[in-house]
This record gives C-alpha cells, sequence and structure tokens, in this order.
C-alpha cells in the first residue's frame, strides 16, 4: 500500500515472515520493520488519525494491529476473531476512524482503532470466510 507520512511517500508489504516493511517510496530503503504478529500477516491498510497517518494490519494470528508507521510503534492491537483474518479497511463514522476486518470464522467485525478494546459490533451472515 502506499502512503504519505511525516512528509515522505512511504510504501507498506506485508509478509508472511509475520512483519510489515515499510520503504521510502523514493529510494526503496526499508525506514520500518513492524514487528509483533505471530503469523503470516495477510493485508495493510492506513487511515488517517488527527493529521496523523496509521498503518494497520491484519494476520493469520487472528489479530489487527494499529502501528505508527514513521516510528514503527504498535499502538493498537485488536483481539476477537477466532481465526485468521483475511483483510481489513478503514472508514469514518461521525468522524471517528473505524476499521472494518473479514476472517475466516465467517464474521466481519467493526473496531474502534483509537480506543482499542473488543469488537463494536460482529456481523454474521456468511456461510464461508469473509
Amino acid at each position: 500500500v502506499a502512503f504519505e507520512a511525516a512528509g515522505r511517500a512511504l510504501l507498506a508489504s506485508c509478509s508472511r515472515d509475520k512483519r510489515v516493511v515499510v520503504r521510502d517510496a523514493a529510494t526503496g530503503e526499508i525506514a520500518n520493520s513492524l514487528e509483533g504478529h505471530s503469523g503470516s500477516v495477510l493485508h495493510v491498510t492506513t487511515y488517517v488519525d488527527r493529521e496523523r497517518t496509521r498503518l494497520v494490519s491484519a494476520s493469520d494470528d487472528k489479530t489487527i494491529r494499529v502501528w505508527d508507521p514513521v516510528s514503527g510503534e504498535a499502538l493498537c492491537e485488536l483481539e476477537g476473531h477466532t481465526k485468521e483474518v483475511f483483510a481489513v479497511a478503514a472508514y469514518r463514522e461521525d468522524d471517528a476512524p473505524r476499521l472494518a476486518s473479514g476472517s475466516a470464522d465467517k464474521k466481519l467485525r467493526i473496531w474502534d482503532p483509537v480506543f482499542g478494546g473488543p469488537p463494536i459490533t460482529s456481523l454474521k451472515g456468511h456461510a464461508s470466510a469473509v
């Protein structure tokens, strides 16, 4: 995923090596290596909160993590899925950031990435992985 943070164009990639790697888009040099997942990282996305870009990763360790892509700090770990998390997307609701995640547990879950905690809601209805 391509994004801007701290005035720089950056690229983030995820891998089976359990990391998210952030690179300078102009040079290709590694700016940060985000480690903390215990399983493969399957998806990354970004959102902006209070003018700061946040990076979000979804993993087969059943968690979602929110990162500061510049400092590399893990800001939040979201737990609640019972199987691997395949995808995560960011949106805004009432001017607050929200995350929607899809998992092999057949559920779509909605999260507050700023305050963390359990999912705001869990939506059922799929017969297979979301």
